[in-house]
Order: structure tokens, then C-alpha cells, then sequence
């Protein structure tokens, strides 16, 4: 794949996307997403080989790094997603590939089974709390969360003070987007 995918250029996702004052909600292309699951008891070495591509690091549970145009999420124990901006799917692959011993764990594409959903503005937690227990009070840039949102599986990613990414199945983004659209309502 050459550029990121993105469901709205497919004319899989509404093209118009909610808004409103204090929330806008655009879609991030997604080039490369790769998740890593390490063997029962093969968590640390995986964790140690996946540190070479971010001095030294990974991220702890409920956080994520990122360098360069990439990014390293915690998606549960012993977990983690791979993804990029603009490295495509084999790119990524192949750079991820000698650090995954089949020995020790699993690597799998999702590039194209996952959305990823931009979310901005002041009123981003307000809307998102209607059907989200999650508390955005103590959710700072670099936190992760898998949650539920009206009954999806999100997993929630601080960016910034302004911005919030949600990734979801792209199955269920249209179901997101349309949620997030209602509860947006009262506040246009």
C-alpha cells in the first residue's frame, strides 16, 4: 500500500464528520498497524527487542511512545501495537519482523481493521462520558485505555491536552461516528 487507507476516501465512513463548538472529530489515516503478543513467559524479551526502535524503551501499562513518524502502544499484557503515519504496511512489517522470534510471539497486520478517529476540542470528554466510564480527569497525553463506548471496543489514546484518538474496528466506525454525532447534538 502506498498512502495510508482511510474509510472515508473509500466511501466506507460519512465524509461528514461531526462538529460542533468545542468538538471536532476527523479520521486519521492509519499506513501500517501491526500488533506484537508475546508467548506466555517471553513478555520481556519481546519488550526488549521492540526497545530498540525507541531508545531503549517501552512503553508501560496504560501508556504509549512514540518516535520518529512511529508509535508504540500498549494494548495488554505483553502487547503492543506498531503503528505508523506514513510507513506502509510491509515497510513496517519488514522492520518489525527480525525483532519477532515465532518462538516467542505473533505478529499480525491490522491496518486495515482498525479506524482511527481524531478527536478535538474541550467538549471531546463531555461527549464522550455520556456513555464512556471512563475517567478523563486522570487521562493525560500518553495514557491508553481500552474502554467501551456505547457498547464498542475503543481503545483511547491522550495525545495532547486537545487531542484524543480512538481506534476502532472499521466494522464499527460508522456505529462510532454516528454515536458521537447524537451526543454532539445538545451542544450545536
Amino acid at each position: 500500500m502506498d498512502k495510508p487507507f482511510r474509510l472515508t476516501d473509500a466511501g466506507l465512513l460519512s465524509k461528514l464528520l461531526p462538529s460542533c463548538p468545542g468538538f471536532e472529530l476527523h479520521e486519521r489515516p492509519i499506513a501500517a498497524l501491526w500488533q506484537v503478543a508475546a508467548f506466555k513467559g517471553c513478555g520481556s524479551a519481546l519488550a526488549g527487542k521492540l526497545a530498540g526502535l525507541f531508545d531503549g524503551q517501552t512503553p508501560q501499562v496504560g501508556k504509549t511512545l512514540a518516535a520518529d513518524d512511529m508509535a508504540l502502544i500498549w494494548s495488554g499484557p505483553d502487547q503492543w501495537w506498531l503503528t505508523s503515519e506514513t510507513q506502509s504496511q510491509a515497510v513496517l512489517g519488514e522492520r518489525l519482523a527480525p525483532l519477532v522470534s515465532p518462538d516467542e510471539a505473533v505478529m499480525l497486520d491490522l491496518s486495515h481493521a482498525r479506524c482511527c478517529l481524531r478527536l478535538t476540542g474541550e467538549r471531546r470528554f463531555d461527549i464522550l462520558n455520556k456513555s464512556c466510564s471512563l475517567d478523563f480527569l486522570s487521562f493525560q497525553p500518553g495514557d491508553v485505555a481500552m474502554t467501551l463506548v456505547e457498547q464498542l471496543a475503543v481503545t483511547l489514546l491522550a495525545v495532547d491536552q486537545d487531542t484524543t484518538y480512538l481506534y476502532v474496528t472499521s466494522s464499527f466506525a460508522q456505529a462510532l461516528v454516528d454515536y458521537l454525532d447524537h451526543g454532539a447534538a445538545e451542544y450545536h
